[in-house]
């Protein structure tokens, strides 16, 4: 069984639908944004009106509003334009390079470790391993 875990300090708009998704530290997510099965590294911002499944966005990466991203990579710093529709592919800081992520060839690992005198998250580690 799947759950969302949110990281520290993020900020999340109206209407946001989450399912089965790792969310880094420090991201933001605006109003209308739905997300599943991704993993958000730290600082990442996802515009209004997104659809995002089966990806990762790597750190401050930035998704503008109304992109629809399915089994995508996006890495360090990248920013994906406004109105993009992305499937199956990397995104590298302004070039697309083609690389398919099958979700029924990958799954979805996480390592959490939390304090338990505070009962809270203190980070996650998580992976797509090969099925």
């Amino acid at each position: 069984m799947l759950c969302t875990v949110i990281g520290r300090d993020c900020k999340f708009g109206e209407n946001v639908n989450l399912k089965d998704c790792v969310i880094g530290n420090h991201c933001q997510i605006l109003d209308g944004a739905k997300l599943n099965r991704c993993v958000l590294m730290d600082s990442v911002t996802v515009g209004s009106n997104c659809t995002i499944q089966n990806s990762i966005l790597c750190h401050n990466s930035m998704i503008q509003d109304n992109c629809n991203l399915n089994n995508c990579q996006v890495s360090y710093g990248a920013k994906v334009s406004k109105g993009s529709r992305l499937i199956n592919e990397a995104h590298h800081q302004d070039r697309y390079l083609t690389r398919e992520l099958d979700p029924d060839h990958f799954k979805l690992a996480c390592v959490h470790k939390t304090s338990r005198s505070r009962n809270r998250l203190i980070w996650t580690r998580c992976l797509y391993l090969l099925n």
